[in-house]
């Protein structure tokens, strides 16, 4: 006999949502919370995050949004430095800010806090001097770069409607990237990669936000020298923040994700009702791990 499942369409949605919890108390958006071991993840767990992403991903394509993805510098330290420089070239890396409810705009440490590392009166941290500093990263593979770079506490994944307009290398022959005197003059690189990071500086989605979540810094910004500003929120952020902030974060970021070390856990956020979705893709989830694991002990 086949396996039986547990979760099943006569089940409660609720339990159909498993490992997933809905915050019932939050009117809007939907908000949904899954606990986790620690971080970094164990394998499993990175195993359950990759796979939910890739389906989550395959599933928000038939509504037209794409994900965009960001690492806060916090993270990228030990092996994940060594996977982030190594991989740096085709994840072609833009630096930017993570906002956060009630916080202030990054900056340098206090003088007094580098002269007490420096005198070795405190350990030294690389989290105060990278606090609040992301990468907004085009990974050429978004299963693989969730699978390597998730689980550590700084992935944000945030699903956007594409850039309207027509696409500005569509008009370009796709042989010229593949020419032998195209490729010497640009060293190797990947021209079609570089022309989009180009087209990333002036993302409209960023343009959208950006402005809107730096004047909630009391201290203020200059916004041009920055080049992305996007949100990194915990569970209660999202029954305190103001709507009309929330309302331009999930209007131009329909669905996001976060890994949320305040809460333990990871976030996911939906500006419209995704309860049965979210049911039916732990169904999808469930099936790609169990098949995973029965090829594996084949």
């Amino acid at each position: 006999m086949g396996s039986v499942s547990y979760f099943n369409l006569r089940m409660p949605v609720e339990h159909r949502l498993r490992p997933w919890v809905r915050a019932e108390g939050l009117a809007w958006p939907d908000l949904y919370w899954t606990p986790m071991s620690g971080f970094p993840f164990r394998t499993v767990e990175r195993d359950w995050q990759t796979a939910f992403l890739a389906e989550l991903a395959g599933e928000l394509a038939q509504d037209g949004l794409q994900p965009l993805c960001f690492l806060e510098a916090t993270v990228i330290q030990d092996a994940v430095e060594k996977a982030f420089l190594s991989e740096a070239r085709d994840l072609t890396p833009l630096p930017g800010l993570c906002w956060r409810l009630g916080g202030k705009p990054p900056g340098p440490p206090p003088v007094e806090l580098a002269d007490q590392i420096r005198n070795q009166q405190r350990p030294f941290s690389y989290g105060l001097f990278a606090d609040g500093q992301a990468f907004w990263l085009d990974p050429p593979d978004f299963h693989s770069f969730a699978s390597q770079f998730g689980g550590h506490g700084g992935l944000i994944v945030l699903f956007a409607a594409a850039v309207p307009g027509a696409d500005p290398l569509a008009g370009i022959p796709p042989a010229l990237f593949e020419n032998p005197f195209v490729k010497q003059m640009t060293r190797g690189a990947d021209l079609r990669r570089e022309l989009r990071q180009l087209q990333r500086l002036q993302d409209p989605r960023m343009a959208a936000v950006k402005p809107v979540l730096a004047k909630e810094w009391a201290d203020g910004v200059d916004i041009e020298r920055i080049i992305f500003l996007v949100p990194k929120l915990k569970s209660m952020d999202f029954f305190s923040i103001q709507r009309p902030l929330l309302e331009t974060v999930m209007q131009t970021f329909p669905v996001c994700f976060f890994e949320s070390p305040p809460d333990e856990g990871v976030l996911l956020a939906s500006a419209l009702p995704f309860a049965d979705r979210l049911a039916a893709l732990m169904t999808k989830v469930r099936s790609a791990l169990r098949n995973r694991t029965e090829g594996g002990n084949q």
